[in-house]
Formats: C-alpha cells, structure tokens, sequence
C-alpha cells in the first residue's frame, strides 16, 4: 500500500458540456407498471474534457514488479491498466443505466504522446 501516488485534478470542460434531463422510472413487476418517476441530470454523451493526472514515484518503488515491468515502469503500467479498466466499465453510480462512459484520449506522458 504505502503512500498515495495517483493525484487526479479537476477535469476541464473543452467542448460540449450540454446538461440532458433522463427520465427514469422503476417498473412493478406484478401489475407491469411504471412507478416512481425521477429526472436525472448527466452531461451529453459528447462532451471533452482535459484532464490531469500526476503520478508519484518513490524510492520504495524501486522493487515493486507489475506485468513483467519493475519500479517506475511498473507503477505507470498499474495507472495505465487502471484507466484501460475506466473505460471499459465507465465512471460513477449510474454506468448499468447508460451514464458514466469515458473514453481517454491523445494521453501524454511527460509531454510525450503514451500508448
């Protein structure tokens, strides 16, 4: 465990940022019925944001292996499965009911395009 060495910083609305209502209701079972009626704000599915991460290495690192990777290399190996399992099943409470997907895009590190 040891020390936090993810810092994630706000993310910054480049395009869209358009507010959607969803109207969403639960359905009785028994009688088929829609019930419970609620409206959700989420932000439209396109919309950009810029986001900052900064990842911490320490000295205690150097000995830790991830994917055939040590040290360093290995602690950015473990952010970067990490943000590939993001997108695979979204961010937030609401992912099972379409909100919450996030695709990463034109990532860098060290100013540097990262695959």
């Amino acid at each position: 465990m040891g020390p936090t060495r993810l810092i994630v910083r706000d993310a910054h609305l480049l395009e869209g940022g358009r507010i959607e209502i969803k109207t969403e209701n639960v359905i009785n079972r028994k009688t088929g019925a829609a019930e419970h009626p609620r409206k959700l704000e989420r932000v439209a599915a396109d919309s950009k944001f810029q986001l900052q991460m900064k990842v911490q290495v320490y000295d205690l690192d150097e000995s830790f292996q991830f994917n055939n990777k040590k040290g360093k290399e290995a602690v950015l190996a473990v952010v970067r499965e990490a943000l590939d399992l993001v997108q695979q099943t979204g961010l937030g409470a609401a992912v099972s009911r379409g909100s919450g997907q996030v695709r990463f895009q034109d990532l860098k590190l060290d100013g540097n395009p990262w695959q």
